[in-house]
This record gives structure tokens, sequence and C-alpha cells, in this order.
């Protein structure tokens, strides 16, 4: 099992993040997961990668089983105790309570998107999830993107909604070129090892690349499989391209699912910076897949502060599959399709002050079976603090001749003082 759960001084967890504001339906809890305000604690640090949660129980009664996992590269820390002094285990979360997550990764020069699922079950033993998936690219113009979106579908033998031996879970991966540069040498590994996939994609194609895996003993006996799945690979300017999902299959956890990313491009370098600024256009591209069996109607997709778009929410017309989408709200995604969809955001004072231009989205559906799915896909744009003023360079072959020029300078004032002493 990729992932590592550890409860000790700090409440840390590893194992395979789209990132920001989601929420758990539950019959007596509601687990609501949001982006931390700047201002408090746990909120993290933008430029150093980190990302910061508040995890809360806005429902009636308790939540049991609440956990928060994430892929390989990153570790979510939610300290020893919640907001209203309880001790934090990821056994359960009382009602009106919260506690504050930061998200970090572990190595600085890690590029890969963050994917981190919540998972709880509420009071009538239902099992939950929701995945967050964040990306975090430099923002700079002629840049390669690739969106790795997962799903998996359990091959449920008997019907009954447990994972057993001699069981299966179908993965599907579809791999997106939403940059500016083509792409190459690309390989995709999940835990299993290499999936079979093409190696070389053109700006704005995707590719499906698919495993079968087997349900093992170890992983029936958990009740849980983790599935962390990797692309790497090199855009046209020969810099590395990285992207990743992290796919959670649990008992009962039911056969509908949506997941949504949000990958922003700098669109329009408005003072040829190189980097974003204020009045620069950045362009987010929601990736929104249907990740599990059931077809989903009514898929919809929102801003919940729409200061932080400047315009409408526009959609593909057919989905990756060649299926008409209909306007969002009325749409209808099937199983595995995915859908493209756009918006511009131009940069801020507010967001230069904050060092970064903070962003997500949720995507909703209504399956038919169950209760809604919802998924939520975050981005964070570094803005890098402007520089006090230009800085005047020297050339090294002007040193000498400023240097002689002061020499001759300090002569003849010394020659003046002389001639006034005489």
């Amino acid at each position: 099992m990729n992932g590592l759960l550890k409860s000790t001084c700090a409440f840390k967890l590893f194992a395979a993040v789209s990132m920001a504001f989601v929420t758990l339906q539950a019959s007596a809890g509601t687990l609501n997961v949001t982006q931390a305000p700047d201002t408090a604690p746990g909120s993290g640090n933008t430029h150093a990668g980190q990302f910061g949660l508040v995890v809360s129980n806005i429902g009636a009664g308790d939540l049991f089983d609440v956990r928060l996992v994430a892929d390989r590269e990153h570790l979510v820390d939610c300290g020893m105790q919640t907001v209203q002094g309880g001790e934090f285990a990821p056994i359960a979360l009382a009602s009106g309570d919260s506690l504050h997550c930061t998200v970090y990764p572990l190595a600085q020069s890690n590029l890969r998107n963050a994917s981190v699922v919540a998972l709880a079950r509420d009071v009538d033993g239902k099992r939950v999830q929701r995945t967050v998936n964040l990306m975090r690219p430099m923002g700079a113009p002629g840049q390669g993107i690739a969106v790795l979106a997962g799903g998996g579908i359990h091959v449920d033998g008997n019907t009954d909604g447990l994972l057993q031996v001699g069981e299966s879970i179908n993965y599907h991966y579809t791999v997106l070129n939403v940059g500016s540069l083509a792409l190459s040498a690309l390989a995709v590994v999940d835990f299993d090892g290499a999936v079979t996939c093409p190696s070389t994609l053109a700006v704005g194609a995707s590719m499906v690349c698919t495993r079968v895996h087997a349900i093992t003993a170890t992983e029936a006996g958990a009740g849980l499989v983790f599935n962390q799945v990797d692309l790497a690979g090199v855009d046209a300017n020969s810099d590395p391209v990285i992207a990743g999902d992290f796919v959670v299959t649990q008992n009962l956890g039911g056969d509908a699912g949506i997941r949504v990313f949000k990958s922003p491009s700098l669109f329009d370098d408005v003072d040829n910076s190189g980097v974003a600024s204020i009045g620069d256009v950045l362009r987010y591209t929601f990736v929104i897949k249907n990740d599990n069996a059931q077809t989903l109607t009514s898929v919809n997709l929102v801003e919940p502060d729409p200061s932080l778009i400047d315009t409408p929410i526009t959609c593909n017309p057919t989905t990756l599959n060649g299926q008409p989408f209909a306007a969002l709200g009325s749409a209808v995604l099937l199983s595995n399709d995915v859908e493209l969809c756009q918006a511009d955001h131009t940069v801020t004072a507010a967001d230069a002050a904050s060092g970064s231009a903070d962003n997500l989205a949720e995507a909703t559906a209504q399956p038919g079976i169950g209760g809604p799915v919802q998924g939520t896909g975050a981005s964070a744009v570094v803005i890098p603090a402007a520089p006090a003023g230009p800085v005047l360079e020297v050339d090294a072959n002007a040193n000498w001749a400023l240097l002689l020029l002061l020499a001759a300078m300090v002569l003849v004032a010394g020659r003046s003082m002389k001639l006034r002493q005489i």
C-alpha cells in the first residue's frame, strides 16, 4: 500500500493531491476542506510550495475515520490538536470542530502537482471520499504543461461493494498537453510499474493509457487500494514536465466519481517580464473527468469566489470522446470521458501583495444511483516581488576607464590645492 499514516506529535500522512474546497455530505456530519486564509495558522507558503487547508465538520453530528492522504512527493501535517482543543487522530471529527493542515512538497525542486484525498465514514457507515488537485506551474510564457487525470473502476464480481481477491480494478489514465510546447520522452508509471503509453504529445493533444490491477490479499484485508500514477517527460525546450494523480478505491465506496484539474498558464505577458506580474493575463484550463463507472448528468463547474476569474467559464462543445457537452449544469459525461473548459484572470495588485494568484474550482454532478459527487481543482501561481529598481551594470572593460578617470580627477584636485597654497 502506497499510503503511510503516522499520528504522533503531528498528524502526517503519506500516500499518494487537485486542492482547495471540497465538501463531503454525510447523514449526520459534513466534512469540509477549504483553502486556509493567508492569516490562518498553517496557511503555508506558496513560494516554498506549501499549501494550507482548513478541515472542518460543519454538520450536526460526528464524522468517523476521517483521513487525508497525499501523493508520495507531498506530506500533510495537521498538527496534534483540533481548533476546539481535542486531540485529532484519524478516527473522528466532532460537529463544529476543525483543524488546520499544511501540504508540503518533500523536495523544493518537485514540480509535480499535489494530489490529496479526503476520506471519511458517515454515521450510517457509508464510505465517502473527495479528491483535491493542486497545480503550481512556474507561470512563465512558452511552457510545457501536462495533466494526468486518473480513474479506477472496481470490477465487483459479486456486487457486494467489497474489495476481494480475484476481483480487479480497471485504471484509466487520460494524459493531456495543456501547455504551449510539444512534449516528448513521456513515461507513465503507476504502483504496478511502467504503463504502456505513447511517448510524444503535440500541443492540445491527449492520449489514454490503461492498466488492469488484480486486488491482492493485503489490499482486500485493508479495504483500501492506493494507486499513485506519475508522468515524466520533457518539453520542446528540454525542460522537465511532471504530472500525476492519486486514485483511491475503498470498500463500499460506490461506483460514481468526478475529478477536476485547474491548470494555469501565462497567456499574456503584458510587460514581457517573463514571469507573472500585475496586469498579466492567466488562462485557466479546467480538465473535468468522470473517473468511475456511472454516467453523470447535471455536470457543472463553478468558482466559489467569482472575483478570482474575469471571464465566464466556457467549455468545448464536445468531450474528448466526441460526445456532445451541453451547457454547464445540464451536461452529461460518460464513464472515463473528459471535458475541457477555460477562463481568464488578470493578475491584480492584491495577488501581487499576497505573493501568488490562488484559485479553485468545484465540479459537481449527479449519478443515476446515489447522491451527488464533487471534485475540486486548485492552482497557485507565484507572483515574484517587483525589483527595488534598475541595477546599473558596468562592462568589465569600462572598469579600467572608470579607474583612470577617478585617478585623473584626484591628480587634478591635488594640483589645484597646491596652487591655492602658493
